[in-house]
């Protein structure tokens, strides 16, 4: 890949850093095995308490790789990820956190993509792992590039057909810089969201590959697995897209409206049930997200889960609630079933 001064294209990898002692040593091992090897890697320890930062330095004295360390007061992911945009210099980026790894292939077969199709941004598939998973089982299957433009993303985003968080996507660093986007600071959850919505809508040209070249690592207490008030951070930043997208993407904003943040109210009460202590916990959630005004939205929803699911929480929400914890617990089990098996 050819970069606009003559030479290869540098890759700026923005690592956010806090308290991943534990993981932040495989998450670079990771970058020594790309394929791809112009980068840099800059990761801004965003006050961690633990060793993560002292384990980088050593890392770094030892590691080929270019690597910089920023430190700064806590102040949140969002913060972290926007002082290393400060200090990027990549004529393209990628956002990898750092309890997280990426397969060989993750850099070199999205700068192919850019190569071939010139695409302003690159969307790639994602492995979902537990918390102590072994990489050396990683394997992924191949799959054909799709190439299409923002409006087609937008709508393929927002109805579930392409599914990317920040981590799992390579852009070219000017669209960040021209359009002055920033991850939302003072956000707790959805922050990361928001800027892959800010991100397609800006793209002119998007090219999307389910192959699962990142590596999201699951880990027990994540916000992923708790519903508390972090999720209204999360409610207020779809609410806040409604308005953008009224901005800057007027043909897509009425669909958006009628289907963005009901469709996140959605994701969030079927965690809700999930994790709920009882009954009356959840319903708790469910009025603080005004869940039956938005639920009703998706009846006309074009995935066929979403749309009976909302219908029967309108109807007869306790039966939505023990179906939900029902189907969670026999996947559950089903998981603990094949792990099982693996062992044996």
């Amino acid at each position: 890949m050819i970069g606009l001064d003559g030479g290869k294209i540098l890759i700026s990898i923005i690592i956010p850093l806090f308290n991943v002692e534990n993981y932040i040593i495989q998450c670079l091992n990771s970058f020594e095995k790309q394929i791809y090897k112009i980068f840099e890697i800059i990761i801004v320890n965003d006050g961690s308490k633990d060793n993560s930062a002292s384990i980088v330095e050593a890392y770094s004295k030892k590691s080929d790789m270019k690597i910089q360390l920023i430190n700064q007061e806590n102040a949140g992911v969002s913060a972290a990820r926007n002082k290393g945009l400060d200090n990027a210099s990549g004529e393209y980026v990628c956002f990898v956190d750092a309890d997280d790894m990426v397969g060989p292939e993750y850099l070199s077969q999205m700068i192919d993509i850019i190569n071939k199709y010139g695409c302003e941004l690159v969307i790639c598939g994602f492995k979902s792992i537990p918390e102590n998973w072994d990489i050396s089982s990683y394997i992924y299957k191949k799959y054909p590039t799709k190439i299409m433009t923002s409006d087609e993303v937008l709508r393929k985003y927002l109805y579930q057909d392409i599914v990317s968080g920040v981590w799992s996507l390579m852009v070219k660093r000017n669209v960040i810089k021209k359009n002055s986007l920033r991850f939302a600071e003072g956000y707790r959850y959805s922050e990361d969201l928001e800027m892959v919505w800010k991100l397609i809508s800006h793209s002119k040209n998007v090219a999307y590959n389910r192959s699962q070249l990142y590596i999201y690592r699951v880990r027990n207490g994540s916000t992923m697995s708790f519903v508390d008030d972090r999720r209204m951070d999360g409610f207020a930043i779809m609410k806040g897209l409604e308005k953008y997208f009224e901005r800057v993407r007027p043909n897509f904003a009425k669909e958006f409206k009628h289907h963005g943040t009901a469709r996140w109210v959605w994701a969030t009460l079927w965690q809700a049930a999930l994790v709920s202590d009882n009954y009356k916990s959840f319903l708790v959630v469910s009025n603080k997200l005004n869940a039956k005004k938005y639920m009703k939205k998706l009846f006309t929803y074009p995935k066929l889960c979403v749309a009976i699911s909302s219908f029967t929480y309108c109807v007869l929400p306790f039966l939505y609630y023990c179906t939900i914890r029902k189907i969670g617990i026999k996947r559950l089990n089903n998981r603990r079933l094949l792990k099982e098996n693996k062992i044996h």
